[in-house]
């Protein structure tokens, strides 16, 4: 190969090179800092949802349980109560159809948390005047601190999944 030849495609690579390697190394180096200052409030938040979760589980497990000693009697009342009154009967047996154990459960965790929010309501009923509570200055500025390229690209792409293309792509592929 001729040296101009050789140095010319030796000067391209070097190019290529450093743009192919050394720029994305950079640009993620520098991104790592954002990522970091988001990923700590994003784990945070993660974190306290499991826990809320792991939690209603356990209170749910801690019903049943409580619960399960009165259980028979009442579904044999329940039952009854079904045939009875033949219209409104379809939701006790729904309850109570063996095939389906976790419905009770899931019927559980939900009544708790609409009884959470209630009583949430009636708690801060009346005290908040002008300013608001201390909690939803704290809610507000933790999801504010949220508010960065990062967070705003990932509320892009969840508000997105709730557009008719999408939407229609899997209505589609459900049928």
């Amino acid at each position: 190969m001729p040296v101009p030849r050789f140095a010319l495609w030796t000067a391209i690579s070097c190019l290529l090179w450093a743009m192919l390697y050394i720029l994305p190394g950079v640009a993620i180096g520098a991104s790592l800092q954002l990522a970091a200052e988001v990923a700590t409030r994003l784990a945070l938040l993660l974190i306290a949802i499991i826990v809320l979760a792991a939690g209603l589980f356990w209170l749910a497990s801690v019903f049943a349980r409580i619960f399960g000693y009165h259980a028979e009697r009442h579904l044999h009342g329940l039952l009854a109560w079904s045939a009875r009154h033949r219209r409104l009967g379809l939701l006790p047996r729904w309850l109570a159809d063996p095939r389906y154990p976790e419905t009770p459960a899931l019927l559980l965790i939900a009544l708790m948390l609409l009884a959470a929010g209630w009583a949430g309501l009636v708690l801060t009923w009346g005290w908040s005047r002008d300013t608001p509570l201390a909690v939803d200055v704290l809610v507000y500025r933790q999801l504010s601190l949220l508010h960065t390229p990062w967070g705003l690209a990932i509320a892009r792409c969840v508000a997105q999944l709730a557009e008719l293309p999408v939407l229609m792509a899997t209505a589609t592929a459900m049928v």
